[in-house]
């Protein structure tokens, strides 16, 4: 199980590396 703050992170962290370009 995982706190739903991690499961953001990596979340975000996925899209992050999917698309740089919608976050950086």
């Amino acid at each position: 199980m995982m706190d739903a703050r991690t499961c953001f992170i990596l979340r975000v962290t996925e899209l992050c590396i999917s698309t740089p370009n919608s976050y950086y």
